[in-house]
């Protein structure tokens, strides 16, 4: 405390105070002029529209400081403090001379008795001294003005300054208390406060949340989350914005325009990357290469080739959504490649590895047990297919179809969970049980309980030529609506999960998952391949950074189908469970039972013969003493079926030699 009164004592020491009470005046513009001593050397005439406008609607509001420097009997006067506010009246005159008057212009003084050091004293304290109007109270100010019916123009016209500071202070004055309060105790910037102010209530709500528990987002990080992953630009899109069906934010505090779902901004720029993509294509490059999003195109790595000699275009996607062609550049690895070919010198192709494929063993599970409760629940809507598919199952030998259900296991408990909590799984489960109350005795029904939740087709799980005759009475009693209902269920639940031919079912009948099934955390979880995880989070128009982990493009992905910082994705169906199978890394070798189902395809359009391989074949009695028989080409080659290789200890096939075991297919 002493030392601060010491301050003050020297402070008054050197810049002494008026020697007299101040007295206030009515004096005229032209007996006034600026001081010598006036600390605002530069810029006072900067901006003055503002001022002009304020003294113009509400009058000079506060005096100039002045002081007295004519001689005896001469009025003249230096301004101390309120330079700027004499040049804004001086305009103001200059505007009102038109005006037909006698009274010269005048301006409300305020009078000190003060030397030059002291008149350079109240100027330093004018100007250094001054406190701006904090941001939030002008914001509440100009709330109250609204709120009596002035508009954002009046307002602007009134204090003149820009509409656009109007509408930026009442931005701020839509941010939540506990908000402010953050800003005002400096404990939350300027910037991060203005990015808060242009989203809804719940999406502050939403930060509060997470900045109670130590989460909160800023600066850059605020901006990502705030806008759903990323703040793009408009200025970056590769589309016309008048097709753009999302919303698009007006930044209040910068000059940008940002697209208020990123992840909606994705799926239309990569779209538009896949149009530009044709496009340079159709143009004659021999190759046209899209990087993934993030990936940089490095010039140092390529050598520039004109199209005409075989250069690939290049689409650079970056980061912030922005995209740049480079034509005619090949890698220099490749480049080298041709030269040498040129030079006629031998080129060793390298032997690679056989390709791993895109999805594991257990994804496949994941696909074919979904994809079979779909086809399962199309064949059960169609009874007139179902009845011609057990014709050709019965004659063709389908399998399964000695006779029995399929019992493909899941090989996790996620992936059993997720099957159980499908729509698809459910309904087919319904009419499971619906089938088995119409055909099942009380009594059968509470015998096959005992052995668990079980399909329609083979009973209780073993052959009974007893229980078949006892269902006979019921089937008998049924009308052919019923049987045909039935009959659709048991061709159904024959069909094997996972097999080219409940792929082809489902190509031919056009079943879409949409229907049946919804994303979960099981599927994202087995997608093991990072170019495919990649793929789907463009898809889905998460923006992940460039060098992502699986990890992070799972995390990426699930936020995208939750619905985290950005509407949640609806109607999206990955290509693995679309008829056929659709992979997203083209150097991966697809699942083998796409090519299957190609295969079985070009059969059912007439457009591939089948051909047997075991025709010819003679097995049992019928073979000749050797044990061989004709092929389809003639002579089999020996060794092809070894002694043994389908029977069992005593030499004779078994039934379940020609069947799938469910341990097998698990």
């Amino acid at each position: 405390m002493y030392l601060a009164n010491a301050k003050k004592t020297a402070a008054a020491a050197r810049f002494p105070g008026p020697a007299h009470p101040p007295r206030f005046a009515e004096l005229p513009l032209d007996q006034l002029h600026v001081s010598p001593a006036n600390v605002r050397a530069h810029g006072a005439d900067r901006d003055l529209d503002g001022l002009v406008a304020n003294i113009r609607a509400h009058g000079l509001i506060q005096p100039l400081v002045v002081r007295c420097v004519g001689e005896a009997g001469e009025d003249r006067y230096e301004v101390v403090a309120g330079q700027r506010r004499l040049l804004a009246l001086r305009r103001l005159a200059e505007e009102r001379t038109e005006e037909r008057t006698d009274r010269p212009p005048t301006a409300r003084c305020q009078i000190i008795d003060v030397d030059a050091t002291g008149a350079t004293a109240v100027s330093l304290s004018e100007n250094v001294e001054r406190l701006p109007m904090e941001p939030f109270d002008q914001c509440a100010a100009f709330r109250r003005l609204t709120e009596h019916g002035l508009g954002i123009k009046e307002i602007a016209d009134r204090f003149g300054i820009p509409q656009k500071r109007v509408k930026q202070r009442l931005a701020l004055a839509h941010l939540l208390d506990p908000i402010k309060e953050l800003a005002r105790d400096n404990r939350l910037s300027a910037e991060d406060a203005q990015a808060l102010a242009l989203v809804s209530a719940e999406k502050q709500r939403a930060w509060l949340d997470a900045e109670r528990a130590g989460r909160g987002s800023r600066g850059w990080h605020l901006r990502q989350w705030l806008f759903g992953g990323q703040a793009i630009s408009t200025k970056v899109a590769l589309f016309a914005l008048e097709d753009y069906p999302g919303a698009i934010i007006a930044d209040l505090f910068g000059t940008e325009r940002y697209f208020e779902d990123a992840g909606l901004f994705w799926v239309h720029q990569n779209r538009a990357v896949a149009i530009r993509q044709e496009e340079l294509e159709a143009q004659g490059w021999e190759r046209v290469i899209a990087l993934e999003a993030g990936k940089p195109f490095r010039e140092w790595e390529h050598r520039a080739v004109a199209q005409e000699a075989g250069g690939w275009a290049w689409i650079e996607v970056r980061h912030d959504g922005a995209v740049e062609v480079r034509e005619g550049y090949l890698p220099a690895e490749e480049a080298r490649r041709r030269e040498r070919l040129a030079r006629g010198e031998a080129v060793r192709e390298e032997p690679g590895k056989p390709a791993r494929g895109e999805v594991t063993q257990p994804m496949l599970n994941y696909l074919g047990l979904h994809k079979a409760a779909a086809v399962r629940r199309a064949v059960m809507d169609d009874p007139a297919l179902a009845k011609r598919l057990a014709v050709a199952f019965l004659v063709g030998g389908a399998t399964n179809w000695n006779v029995r259900a399929d019992e493909t296991r899941p090989l996790k408990a996620e992936i059993a969970a997720s099957v159980a909590a499908q729509a698809g799984t459910r309904e087919v489960e319904r009419r499971r049980a619906d089938a088995k109350a119409r055909l099942l005795s009380p009594e059968a029904l509470a015998c096959a309980e005992r052995f668990g939740e079980r399909p329609l087709t083979g009973g209780v799980g073993y052959p009974s030529e007893g229980r078949t005759a006892a269902l006979l009475p019921a089937a008998l009693a049924l009308d052919d609506a019923e049987v045909d209902a039935l009959l659709a269920v048991a061709v159904a639940d024959t069909l094997l999960a996972g097999s080219a031919f409940a792929e082809l079912l489902g190509r031919h009948l056009n079943v879409d998952l949409r229907d049946t099934w919804t994303p979960d955390k099981a599927f994202v979880d087995l997608i093991s391949d990072k170019a495919a995880l990649q793929a789907i989070a463009a898809e889905l128009g998460a923006a992940p950074p460039a060098k992502a982990t699986g990890k992070e493009l799972r995390t990426a992905i699930r936020q995208r189908l939750d619905g985290e910082g950005s509407q949640p994705v609806t109607g999206w169906l990955p290509g693995y469970l679309k008829f056929p199978f659709e992979g997203y890394a083209p150097d991966r070798p697809a699942p083998e039972v796409r090519a299957g189902c190609d295969a079985l395809a070009a059969i059912l359009d007439g457009s591939a013969e089948f051909r047997d391989p075991y025709a010819g074949v003679r097995f049992g009695p019928d073979a000749d003493e050797t044990g061989e028989g004709e092929g389809e080409g003639g002579e089999y080659e020996e060794g092809e079926f070894e002694d043994g290789e389908f029977a069992d200890e005593d030499g004779e096939f078994a039934d379940d030699d020609f069947g799938i075991d469910a341990e097998e297919v698990a």
